[in-house]
């Protein structure tokens, strides 16, 4: 019992194996490694099931035609993965994509019939094996593109889709026939079984199972290693980021020193301007209240000084109307004159005429009169007689009008016949006459 348990394990190495190496051998052929995304990378037990309903159909056609049957379940494997209604974009249909010309040269009515599509295939298949001497992979390419084609090229077809095609099939047609070997050895007798053979067998597809494994650790390590290098050149690009990174970010805080350092000193400027504007304020602030107090004593000294002339003119006045007096007294009391007569009105209208004529003869002309004080008054005409008028101010004194119109105190007085020097705001002064 043991030993019929070690010849399972073996055989069953040996049809992995077999399988394998089938596949190799299919990818070899093709020149590009195969991505197992087609129906024939499923287990050999998925291909037997998938083929189970049209096993007997398949069985029977190719016993008719000398075809292996595993390979008839590759050809469908590759073309429909055992779909009896598929219909490709180029118009082949059936389990075995039939086109119509085929279809009408093997006598089929209806391509969607399973029995008449399996046997039309394998009929062609038997065809294509024929005429190229039983090479499978000739008739396998001739079946996917035509045997134009492979009458051109031979089995290295140009054309992407018909290498991948025979990948596809010969990796099936592998598959299926190694599990049919293990089922033809599980039902050989005990004594096949135990024979030295299937010992040796065991052994050789020990060793190739050996070496398959050392190619996949090969492989898995060489795999690791392009990881691992991979991994170390992102690791060094990612250092070679966070270097550039620090060195920004050190180029950021030394700037921002520098702002700092620009905005103390902008700050330090600043209160210094303020303070100097303070200090200007005030220095300003001491120097117009100089100004005022200095304004003040000068107004104060002008009122003085225009009194004391006020006063001295009022002096000399009174002196002269007392001189006058007493003239007067002296000659009455001489005895009087002929001028002491009482006079009439016309006498003294006709006197009063005469004044007026000789004060006007003694005005000078207009065109006199100076351009400050034309600026300076108003106007006002009458009887040959030009007046000018000064309209007093807030503030005004009877020393800053002589001096905004070029008259002296002593004319001002005269012509409004003041005293003294008090004057009122609003009030009009003549200023001058002119003749016209």
């Amino acid at each position: 019992m043991k030993t019929g348990m070690i010849y399972r394990v073996g055989l069953s190495a040996l049809i992995l194996t077999l399988g394998v190496s089938f596949s190799a051998m299919a990818e070899a052929a093709s020149g590009k490694r195969y991505s197992g995304r087609t129906c024939d990378q499923h287990s050999p037990e998925t291909l037997h099931l998938k083929a189970g309903p049209y096993h007997k159909v398949i069985e029977a056609a190719s016993t008719r035609f000398g075809v292996d049957e595993n390979l008839v379940k590759a050809v469908i494997t590759a073309e429909t993965c055992f779909r009896p209604m598929a219909v490709s974009p180029k118009g082949a249909a059936g389990l075995m994509q039939l086109m119509p010309a085929t279809a009408r040269r093997f006598g089929v009515t209806n391509r969607y019939n399973v029995t008449q599509n399996i046997f039309a295939g394998t009929y062609y298949l038997r065809w294509l094996l024929n005429r190229y001497n039983g090479s499978v992979r000739h008739a396998v390419a001739a079946y996917n593109s035509g045997e134009g084609t492979v009458d051109r090229y031979g089995a290295g077809v140009p054309y992407r889709e018909t290498r991948r095609y025979v990948v596809q099939v010969l990796n099936a047609f592998s598959k299926l026939r190694a599990k049919a070997e293990l089922s033809n050895v599980y039902s050989a007798s005990p004594e096949r079984r135990a024979s030295p053979q299937a010992y040796n067998i065991m052994a050789l597809e020990k060793r190739r199972l050996d070496q398959l494994a050392i190619q996949q650790d090969r492989v898995l390590a060489s795999k690791r290693r392009e990881a691992e290098q991979q991994a170390q050149r992102q690791v060094r690009v990612y250092n070679q980021q966070m270097q550039q990174y620090n060195q920004k970010m050190q180029n950021y805080r030394q700037q921002l020193l520098v702002y700092q350092r620009q905005l103390q000193l902008y700050q330090q400027q600043v209160q210094q301007q303020q303070l100097a504007q303070q200090q200007g304020g005030l220095q300003y602030a001491s120097f117009v209240q100089g100004v005022d107090e200095n304004l003040q004593n000068f107004q104060s000294a002008s009122y003085i000084q225009q009194a004391v002339q006020d006063a001295v003119e009022q002096v000399g006045d009174e002196i002269a109307a007392l001189d006058g007096s007493a003239a007067a007294g002296v000659q009455m009391a001489a005895g009087g004159s002929a001028d002491d007569r009482p006079v009439s009105k016309r006498d003294k209208d006709k006197d009063q005429g005469k004044d007026r004529k000789s004060a006007r003869s003694t005005l000078a002309a207009c065109k006199t009169i100076s351009r400050k004080l034309r600026k300076a008054t108003s106007q006002s005409d009458r009887k040959g007689v030009r007046t000018f008028y000064f309209r007093v101010g807030r503030g005004d004194t009877l020393g800053e009008i002589g001096e905004k119109t070029g008259v002296s105190l002593r004319e001002l007085r005269k012509l409004n016949g003041m005293s003294g020097s008090r004057i009122q705001r609003g009030e009009r002064l003549k200023v001058a006459q002119c003749r016209l």
